[in-house]
């Protein structure tokens, strides 16, 4: 992982360390570099406004067949979107980019949120300590 890399998770994941993004993060072991934390639904209400500030833009099912490659790779990775399903990505900083998938549960009033990076080689994981340990 180069110093860039570094630098441009590090910031990211600063922001979710951030009193309004704050929860309790644990590892995906589902997917590569990637964390994630359940919210209410009501808790992301109040969110949205903040990751719409933080992200470049978004995806759901009906956008996505307009996302570049990387973003349908990782979508497709991820199983696809259906529904009320969303990702939000940041702007592309050569190769890099982070990515919040936001996947509402069926069964209950809360959705899944999986934030990750794509376009790093060799990721350092312990960048996500400091979400891990909130």
């Amino acid at each position: 992982m180069d110093a860039d890399d570094r630098q441009f998770a590090r910031s990211m994941i600063g922001k979710f360390s951030e009193k309004a993004l704050s929860g309790q993060w644990v590892a995906d072991d589902r997917f590569p570099n990637v964390v994630m934390r359940v919210c209410a639904a009501e808790e992301l209400q109040e969110l949205w406004p903040r990751l719409v500030e933080l992200f470049a833009g978004g995806f759901d099912e009906d956008s996505l067949s307009s996302a570049d490659h990387e973003v349908r790779h990782l979508v497709d990775s991820m199983g696809g979107l259906r529904g009320d399903q969303y990702v939000f990505v940041s702007t592309s900083m050569g190769r890099r980019r982070a990515f919040l998938a936001i996947w509402p549960w069926q069964n209950a009033p809360q959705a899944s949120l999986r934030l990750g990076f794509i376009g790093i080689r060799a990721f350092d994981l312990s960048l996500f300590d400091e979400l891990l340990k909130q």
